[in-house]
């Protein structure tokens, strides 16, 4: 669990101390019951509607505890309170699909039976192309919420159910509109989440009257076959996805002052992909919130090889040559990665045949611009099919795309794959796209390329690399890459033994060419300082290559992961880990997993933070255990205004550095230190 936290309309240096979370209860069916909550965050808690403490000793939200937006208390059950509790009635529920047209509101595009587009083989009840059956008007009516199946046991098959599915792995996306020129509003934010039953929901983010409503929600089409299988929700062995990968939004607030004005050619876009529900990306403009329009929908034919589409989207500028608009300071597009492989869901290492890929499409049309890419469909522009240099496996991890002359475009990406590769690619902006990018391969850390590699070494990245600029004192400067190795799609595996890189790209500023690239050996495994008996007390020699710390420091090799992005603040690499306990039958609350927060030196991988309070960072502050059970995601690092209040006319002290896992708080965080005022002026030259 990962909290969302919106960016302050009105400083863009400050978080709102708002949190969403994302929360779910595991069925047995192709319905999983899912809800958004919002909290608080107060100094070093998270706090309810009431200021109390939100979350027990064990990482849970605690009972009696009254969520935002809620009635009543609604604890830790995840179907009470929340956004749930606040859906409208079904008759009055806007809810959309894109089967005619870019205008979501046109009345092709509602999902209700009064759409003579949604017949029983759209709905996925039958075969019949012409009609909708009394199933199939069945399903739609569930959809929106009528309670058809008298799932209440009240006797009544017309009155309301309020539900919602699950966001098992998507991330919310949290929306500041900024109210109207006329009334400034800091508060004025949607909540856009996706599901596992297939809706993209927008949601009110208010705190007061109206907040938690559902404003509207859509269902690509792709989607739309599996309403009765929904409705059924009989018990399965191996359940379908629907929309379950992270939302990213572009807004763009042309004179910055934190309100979205269409009139004064402001724009808000969101773009998603389906994760393990499909291999598509979609493109939505709710400039108005109210008006939601399809920008473009894009698969297998416009993105070749693309596997699961997990990688979610870097919004970025890039200049290449032919292109249009390819001069215009606001033409944004998307860099992601090719996405999942399902071979990977197998132990031995192999290589992929989808989803080895990287693309670059226009952020308005979802026109592909550029492409890498191994052996597989299509023909890249860059191919990367030379022996032991081969982009022979999936890339489902969000590109690390870097600006490095701070000119405002793209000039560095770097990717990790399921191979235990990273990558490293230069953009010469304003090349045509056969000589826009080029790249390879500058680091093996797991079995692909390996000969004679065994589980044990078949260590993957299904994460971006966390890349910093670190800069010290009469030394050269580099690019710190951060990540860590985890079989993520399972979590309980222990034979492979996964490890945590820092890895020095000591070139940060130089592009080099495809020959200089071609030529490079890559780091190896071997290759790093090995920093695991002795964190901290083992020296890194400023030319080193890097350091590595292997995930067997608590119990051995007993299973010990990072499932998450790395975070560094200044010069502290911050990650989580997650390690699974065997059951214990003679006590069934025995915990079934331990995750933990990592906080390390940039330089030497020794501890950084004084986790154990006692006034010495030491061997026994290289981590602490969270109360949380569970997978826990990346660290969230933000900047909260002190107070409570969010009224920019208020002005803030410099704001401290908070870090949140899951659900709870890393008080020791703001060691790594906060954000500083400086002062400067600009003057025009002689």
């Amino acid at each position: 669990m990962t909290p969302s936290i919106a960016v302050n309309a009105f400083n863009r240096a400050q978080t709102s101390n708002d949190l969403f979370f994302s929360v779910f209860k595991v069925g047995q069916g192709t319905h999983w019951p899912g809800n958004l909550k919002k909290y608080r965050l107060d100094g070093t808690s998270v706090v309810d509607t009431n200021g109390t403490n939100a979350v027990d000793a064990a990482g849970f939200f605690a009972n009696g505890t009254t969520s935002y937006w809620s009635p009543s208390p609604d604890g830790n059950d995840v179907t009470k309170g929340g956004a749930v509790s606040q859906l409208p009635l079904p008759g009055a529920r806007k809810l959309y699909t894109s089967l005619a047209g870019s205008n979501l509101t046109s009345a092709g595009n509602v999902i209700d039976t009064t759409n003579s587009a949604l017949t029983d083989a759209v709905v996925g009840t039958g075969s019949n192309t012409s009609s909708c059956s009394t199933t199939c008007q069945d399903a739609i009516r569930w959809v929106r919420g009528l309670d058809v199946d008298d799932l209440n046991h009240d006797g009544s098959s017309a009155d309301q159910v309020k539900f919602m599915g699950d966001p098992l792995h998507g991330r919310p996306a949290v929306v500041s509109y900024g109210g109207t020129t006329a009334s400034p509003d800091a508060a004025d934010a949607v909540v856009f989440t996706p599901t596992n039953d297939g809706f993209l929901h927008a949601f009110s983010a208010r705190t007061g009257s109206g907040g938690g409503e559902e404003l509207w929600a859509y269902m690509p089409p792709e989607l739309l076959s599996r309403l009765g299988t929904l409705r059924e929700n009989l018990a399965v062995t191996s359940r379908s996805y629907g929309l379950d990968g992270d939302v990213r939004v572009l807004k763009l607030d042309k004179n910055q002052d934190g309100i979205v004005t269409a009139s004064e050619g402001d724009r808000v876009w969101l773009f998603f992909g389906m994760r393990s529900g499909g291999d598509h990306y979609y493109a939505l403009d709710v400039t108005d919130r109210a008006q939601p329009k399809l920008l473009w929908n894009i698969g297998p034919t416009e993105l070749p090889g693309i596997g699961e589409t997990w990688s979610a989207p870097v919004i970025t500028r890039v200049r290449v040559s032919g292109a249009p608009g390819n001069t215009d300071p606001e033409k944004f597009v998307l860099i992601f990665g090719g996405g999942y492989d399902r071979t990977q869901e197998n132990q031995p290492y192999s290589a992929d045949t989808v989803g080895n890929r990287i693309y670059i499409v226009d952020a308005q049309t979802g026109q592909r611009l550029w492409y890498a890419g191994g052996p597989g469909t299509g023909t890249p522009d860059l191919q990367l099919n030379t022996s032991g240099r081969s982009m022979n496996n999936s890339i489902p991890g969000r590109i690390t795309v870097i600006d490095t002359d701070g000119d405002l475009f793209a000039d560095r990406m770097y990717a990790a794959d399921m191979g235990g590769r990273v990558w490293r690619f230069d953009i010469f902006n304003g090349q045509p796209r056969s000589s826009l990018v080029t790249g390879g391969v500058i680091a093996k850390l797991g079995a692909g390329d390996v000969t004679g590699a065994t589980n044990a070494d078949n260590r993957r990245f299904y994460s971006a690399p966390d890349v910093a600029l670190v800069q010290r004192r009469a030394q050269a400067p580099y690019y710190n890459i951060a990540i860590g190795s985890g079989y993520r799609g399972h979590p309980l595996n222990t034979v492979t033994q996964e490890r945590f890189y820092s890895i020095r790209d000591a070139r940060p500023y130089a592009h080099l060419s495809q020959a200089t690239y071609n030529a490079i050996t890559p780091l190896t495994d071997a290759g790093l300082v090995d920093i695991t008996s002795n964190p901290g007390g083992i020296a890194v020699p400023p030319a080193a290559a890097g350091w590595k710390l292997s995930m067997n420091l608590n119990g051995g090799w007993s299973g010990e992961k990072v499932l998450a992005e790395a975070t560094t603040v200044n010069n502290v690499i911050l990650f989580t880990t997650f390690q699974p306990l065997l059951p214990q039958a003679q006590d069934p609350c025995y915990p079934s997993n331990i995750n933990r927060v990592y906080a390390l030196r940039v330089d030497s991988g020794g501890p950084a933070l004084d986790f154990t309070d006692d006034g010495v960072t030491d061997s026994n502050d290289l981590f602490v255990a969270l109360h949380q059970r569970g997978i826990v995601g990346e660290v969230n690092v933000a900047m909260i205004r002190n107070g409570s209040s969010n009224d920019p006319n208020s002005p803030p002290t410099a704001p401290p550095t908070v870090c949140v896992a899951g659900v709870e708080i890393l008080n020791k965080c703001v060691a790594a230190g906060g954000t500083v005022r400086t002062f400067w002026e600009r003057r025009d030259a002689p």
